[in-house]
C-alpha cells in the first residue's frame, strides 16, 4: 500500500546544466563590453567570467554563484538595477539556486528578471517568455502547480506568437506544462501536450536530442500513472516502459551513464519495475541514480529526497525492514527541508514512511505522521483548488484518495486509532464546496465582469458539439477565464479543523456519525496493488471527544439495498417500508449501543448514502423511525457544525414564493444583466416541453400567506426574478424541477440540474432569461443570510455523487449560494399531497418551531394521515432538510 514517488523529467535547464553559459551569460558579456563606461573594472569582469566557466564546468555551485552575486553587484553599481544586463544576470543567478534547491531564492531573481525585461520590451516579446517558463519552473519545483501552469500558459502564449504554433521552441514550454498537468493529475491533458510535442518533433524530423527524451520520458510516466484505469492496466504498463526505454537509449546515446538526465530517466524505469515485481533491477537502477546525483549535486538536494524514497520501496520489497526505514527517514528529512511541509511530494513521502511504520506495527509512529499528513494534504487541495478550473477540482483531489483510504482502512483492522479516521473525514470532506462558497462571496467589481465573459462562454459551450474545433477553442477560454477570475479574487487561507472543535460545540446527549467509503488496497503475489470491492466505515463522535469506529462492511450489499429501497417507493409498492428497515439493520443496527441515550443525532453520509432518506429508516430493535425517536439533522460533515453553531446575520429581505410558473410566456429580451449572469441552459434540454402545475398555485398561495412572502405566478415566476431577489429570508419554489444523469448528458453536473420556470418552453427566445434556472447559475447567486430554500419540484435533490463532496446539483448549488437550509426532494411526488406537506410544513416553521422539528412533526402527520395515499413513503419521506435545524427568527 506503498504511495511510489515517480520522478518524470524535471526540465531541461535544471538537468542539462546551466543554459545560462550558452545564451544568458553570452549576452550579458556582450552588453558589459559594449557599453561606454567609466568607473567599471574591465579585468575584474574578464576575471570573474572567466571563473564563471571554470566553476560551472567543474560543477562548484557555491563559488559559481558568488561568482555571479559579484557580476550582479558590478553591473548594478554601473548601470542601476533596471537594465537588461541586470535582467540576464539575475536569471543566471536564479539557476544557480535553483540548481542548489534553494527554490525561493531562486523564485526571487527570475521575479526581478521578468520585472525588468517586461519593462524593457513589454509583453510579449520573446525574452520575457523564456523567463516567465523558467519562473514557472521554480514554481513547480515548490509544488505550486496552479501557478506555474499559469506562467507556462503564459510563456506559451508568447513563443507561440513568436515562433508558431508548430516550432519545436515550443516543446520545452509544452512539457514543462505537461508535468504541471500530471502534477495535478489531469493525465488526458498531460497525454494531449505530449503527443503534440512529439507531433511537432517529427514533423520538425527530429527523431533524436535532448528534446525527444524529454517527451519520451513524461509521455511513459503518464502512462504509467494511467495502469490504474480499468481494464488497462497491462497496456499502460508495457506503453510507459516502452517509451522510457527510447528515452533512455536517446540519453545513453547523447550524455552517458553519468549524467543527471540519464539517471533521471533510469530512476524512471526503477520505479516502473517495482511496480512490476523486479526489485533487483530497480535497485541498480536507483543505486545508480544515487551515485550519480550524490556526485553532482549537494547533499541535501530535493532529487535525492526522491531517491531515497524509491530505494525504501525496494529493501521494503527485499524484506531488509533497517535498510528500508532509514531510506524513507532520508527521504522525508530531505524533503521537509527543502520542499517544505505543504508540497505533494514531502506528503507522499511521509505517507510512505507511516506505512512502513504501521506494517511494522509501530503504531502511534505511523498514527502522528498520518496525522500530520492530513493537515499537509488538505492544506495542498486549499491552495491549489482555488485557483483550478471548477471541473478540474474533483480531478485533482483524487490523486490523495489513496492517503485517506490507508487510513479508513486500517481504522477498520483495528490498527489506527478513529479519532485519525475522523480527523481525516473533517478536513477532507465537502472542502471543495467550502472553497466554492467562500470564492463566491468575494466575487466583486472587476471580477464581476470577468464572471459575465466566463458565463457567456459556458453558454457557447452547452450549444456546441463537444470535441468540434469550436468547442475545444470555447473550453479553452472557459479555462482561461476561470483562472483568471480566481486570480482576481483575495486568495484562500486554508484551515484545519480538531475533532475537539467539532465536539465542543455538539449539544450534550448528541451524536455524530459520519459514513465514510473506503476501498481497501492490497497486493496480490506479484506486489501489484489490487483494489478490493467497496466498503462502509462509520465514525462516531459524541460531545465529550470519545470516538469509535465500526466497519459496516462490504458497500455492494448496501448500495444494492439503497438502490432497491428507493425503486420499490418511487413504484408506490408497500414492500418499501420493509425495504427501508432492512437497509436500518444493515448501517443503524452496527451502532445500536452507541446511539443508547442519544437524544441528537447529526448524520453526514458519503456516497450513496446521500440518496438515503434518513427519516423513513428505524431504530435499532424497534419499529420507531429515527426521527421519530431522535433529533435528526444532517450535514456535508461535522465540520458543518462550526459555521451553524456560530452567529450570523440572518436576511432581512422579504420571503420570496414563486408557484404555477407559465411555461409558454415569451420572456422580452434583457435590458440588462445582473453582473455574471447569462443563461446556462443544457443543449440537451433544447427539445424538452414542460407540463403546466396548476395544482402549484394553492401551494404559493398557502406558503406566502403563512409566512408573509412575496408571490410570483404565471409571467411573473422568472428565472430572472430569483437572480435578482438578494437574499430573501425563505425562498419557496413550486414548480419543475430536472437532472440529467451522466448516461443523458457529459456536461458538467451543475449545467445538468435546475429548476423550470416562466417561459421555459421557449426554447428560441432571444431573453438572456430562458426560463431554466440551473444549479450552475444557482450557485452564482447571493443567498447569503437567507434562512432556508425550498425546491417544491420532483426529485430536486438528485445530482451526480461524488464521494468526498457529497451530490453535485441543487443541493450543493444552494449551499454554495450561502443559504442556510435547503429542503429537496429525493423522488417524485404527487402535486396535492406536496401541496399539502409544504402548507403543514410552514405552519409549524411559523409557529416558531425549528425547520428540522417542523419537517419531523410533519412527516410524522403524513405518516398517520386520514388519506392512505399519503402515508407511503414515496410521500412523507421524499422531503429531505440539509444544514440549519433551528427556528428561523421571524
Amino acid at each position: 500500500m506503498k504511495i511510489i514517488i515517480t520522478l518524470a523529467s524535471i526540465s531541461l535547464l535544471s538537468l542539462n546544466g546551466l543554459s545560462i553559459q550558452s545564451a544568458n551569460l553570452e549576452k550579458a558579456k556582450l552588453l558589459s563590453f559594449n557599453r561606454d563606461s567609466t568607473t567599471i573594472n574591465e579585468k575584474e569582469i574578464k576575471d570573474l567570467l572567466l571563473k564563471d566557466e571554470i566553476a560551472e564546468k567543474e560543477k562548484r555551485y557555491d563559488e559559481l554563484l558568488k561568482i555571479r552575486i559579484r557580476l550582479l553587484e558590478l553591473a548594478e553599481d554601473e548601470y542601476g538595477p533596471s537594465e537588461e544586463i541586470i535582467a540576464y544576470l539575475n536569471l543566471g543567478i536564479a539557476r544557480v539556486y535553483r540548481l542548489k534547491g534553494l527554490y525561493k531564492k531562486a523564485e526571487f531573481h527570475y521575479k526581478k528578471a521578468i520585472s525588468i525585461l517586461n519593462n524593457i520590451y513589454g509583453a510579449n516579446h520573446i525574452q520575457l517568455g523564456s523567463a516567465i517558463n523558467s519562473l514557472g519552473l521554480i514554481l513547480f519545483d515548490q509544488g505550486l502547480f496552479s501557478d506555474a501552469e499559469f506562467q507556462y500558459k503564459e510563456s506559451l502564449r508568447i513563443k507561440e506568437k513568436f515562433y508558431g504554433g508548430e516550432s519545436p521552441k515550443l516543446v520545452n514550454t509544452l512539457s514543462n506544462l505537461g508535468l504541471t498537468y500530471r502534477e495535478l493529475y489531469l493525465l488526458d491533458n498531460a497525454e494531449m501536450i505530449y503527443l503534440r510535442c512529439l507531433d511537432i518533433l517529427q514533423k520538425a524530423k527530429i527523431f533524436k536530442g535532448k528534446e525527444v527524451s524529454q517527451v519520451l520520458l513524461n509521455l511513459g510516466a503518464v502512462y504509467y500513472d494511467k495502469r490504474h484505469t480499468p481494464g488497462k492496466e497491462d497496456q499502460y504498463l508495457s506503453l510507459a516502459e516502452s517509451y522510457m526505454k527510447k528515452a533512455l537509449e536517446i540519453d545513453m546515446e547523447l550524455y552517458g551513464e553519468n549524467n543527471l538526465a540519464t539517471v533521471n530517466t533510469l530512476e524512471n524505469l526503477a520505479v516502473l519495475y517495482i511496480k512490476t515485481n523486479r526489485v533487483d533491477l530497480a535497485e541498480s537502477y536507483l543505486l545508480k541514480t544515487l551515485e550519480v546525483r550524490e556526485n553532482l549535486l549537494n547533499s541535501s538536494h530535493p532529487l535525492l529526497s526522491r531517491t531515497y524514497n524509491n530505494l525504501g520501496l525496494v529493501y521494503e520489497a527485499k524484506n531488509q525492514v533497517d535498510k528500508s526505514e532509514a531510506m524513507y527517514k532520508k527521504s522525508l528529512d530531505i524533503a521537509q527541508k527543502t520542499y517544505g511541509e505543504n508540497h505533494i511530494f514531502t506528503a507522499n513521502s511521509r505517507s510512505n514512511l507511516a506505512t512502513f511504520y504501521l506494517e511494522n506495527n509501530s503504531l502511534q509512529k505511523s498514527t502522528d505522521l498520518f496525522r500530520r499528513n492530513v493537515i499537509n494534504i488538505s492544506t495542498i487541495i486549499q491552495k491549489e483548488a482555488p485557483l483550478m478550473p471548477l471541473d478540474k477540482r474533483p480531478v485533482f483531489i483524487q490523486r490523495f484518495s489513496h492517503n485517506f483510504d490507508i487510513i479508513y482502512s486500517f481504522t477498520t483492522k483495528g490498527k489506527l486509532p478513529p479519532s485519525l479516521a475522523l480527523y481525516a473525514r473533517l478536513n477532507r470532506q465537502g472542502i471543495l464546496q467550502d472553497i466554492e462558497r467562500n470564492q463566491a462571496m468575494l466575487i466583486k467589481g472587476e471580477s464581476q465582469k470577468i464572471l459575465i465573459q466566463l458565463n457567456e462562454t459556458i453558454k457557447l459551450i452547452s450549444s456546441l458539439q463537444k470535441d468540434s474545433k469550436e468547442w475545444t477553442e470555447a473550453y479553452v477560454l472557459k479555462e482561461k477565464l476561470e483562472q483568471k477570475l480566481y486570480r482576481s479574487i483575495p486568495g484562500y487561507s486554508p484551515r484545519t479543523v480538531e475533532v475537539m472543535e467539532v465536539a465542543n460545540v455538539m449539544p450534550r446527549d448528541s451524536l455524530l456519525i459520519e459514513f465514510q467509503a473506503y476501498y481497501d488496497l492490497i497486493e496480490d503475489k506479484n506486489g501489484i496493488e489490487v483494489p478490493l470491492e467497496k466498503g462502509y466505515l462509520v465514525i462516531l463522535l459524541k460531545p465529550n471527544g470519545d470516538v469509535s469506529a465500526i466497519d459496516l462492511g462490504k458497500a455492494d450489499v448496501i448500495d444494492a439495498k439503497i438502490k432497491k429501497a428507493i425503486l420499490t417507493t418511487n413504484e408506490y409498492l408497500n414492500d418499501a417500508d420493509r425495504q427501508w428497515k432492512e437497509l436500518s439493520k444493515l448501517i443503524l443496527d452496527p451502532i445500536a449501543k452507541e446511539l443508547e441515550g442519544v437524544e441528537t443525532v447529526f448524520i453526514s453520509p458519503d456516497s450513496e448514502l446521500n440518496l438515503i432518506p434518513f427519516a423513513a429508516l428505524t431504530t435499532p430493535k424497534t419499529n420507531k423511525y429515527l426521527s421519530e425517536v431522535y433529533n435528526l439533522r444532517l450535514l456535508t460533515t461535522g465540520r458543518e457544525l462550526l459555521d451553524l453553531m456560530s452567529k450570523s446575520n440572518t436576511s432581512e429581505t422579504e420571503s420570496l414564493v414563486i408557484a404555477n410558473p407559465d411555461f409558454t410566456f415569451e420572456l422580452e429580451p434583457s435590458s440588462q444583466l445582473v453582473a455574471g449572469e447569462i443563461r446556462l441552459r443544457s443543449k440537451k434540454l433544447s427539445s424538452r416541453r414542460w407540463g403546466e402545475l396548476p395544482y402549484t398555485e394553492n401551494e404559493g398561495l398557502a406558503v406566502s400567506k403563512i409566512i408573509n412572502g412575496k408571490l410570483l405566478m404565471q409571467k411573473e415566476a422568472t428565472e430572472d426574478t430569483v437572480k435578482r431577489k438578494k437574499s430573501p429570508k425563505v425562498l419557496h419554489i413550486a414548480s419543475h424541477s430536472f437532472y440529467l444523469n451522466s448516461q443523458e448528458s457529459d456536461e458538467h453536473p451543475l449545467i445538468r440540474s435546475g429548476i423550470v420556470l416562466a417561459g421555459a418552453n421557449q426554447v428560441d427566445t432571444k431573453s438572456d432569461d430562458d426560463g431554466l434556472l440551473t444549479a450552475l447559475e444557482v450557485s452564482k447567486i447571493n443567498w447569503q443570510g437567507t434562512e432556508i430554500v425550498v425546491i417544491s419540484g420532483c426529485e430536486s435533490g438528485k445530482g451526480e455523487i461524488f464521494s468526498g463532496e457529497g451530490v453535485y446539483g441543487l443541493k450543493r448549488a444552494i449551499t454554495v449560494a450561502g443559504a442556510r437550509a435547503n429542503l429537496l426532494s429525493l423522488w417524485k411526488v404527487n402535486d396535492n399531497a406536496t401541496a399539502d406537506f409544504m402548507e403543514s410544513f410552514y405552519i409549524r416553521l411559523r409557529e416558531g418551531k425549528g425547520r428540522a422539528k417542523a419537517l419531523a412533526e410533519t412527516q410524522k402527520e403524513f405518516r398517520n394521515h386520514s388519506n392512505p395515499a399519503y402515508r407511503l413513503p414515496y410521500v412523507w419521506a421524499a422531503f429531505q432538510l440539509s444544514g440549519d435545524w433551528r427556528p428561523i427568527d421571524w
